[in-house]
């Protein structure tokens, strides 16, 4: 997976705060993103439901 751009994980210890991911993101293109999206939906089960239940939000009310 790769790693967020202009976030230095080895100066600091502490996790990057939402604001700072979000504008790490802004800088990938889109193809980019929805790699890292399946990766994640591959890795999790979590986010799995969480991508149906966005994509298919009428099955998730059964």
């Amino acid at each position: 997976m790769a790693i967020l751009p202009n976030i230095d994980t080895k100066k600091s210890k502490k996790k990057p705060s939402i604001p700072e991911i979000k504008k790490a993101l802004k800088e990938y293109e889109k193809d980019e993103l929805i790699s890292m999206l399946m990766d994640c939906y591959k890795m999790s089960k979590e986010v799995k439901n969480y991508v149906h239940v966005l994509l298919q939000p009428e099955e998730a009310l059964e």
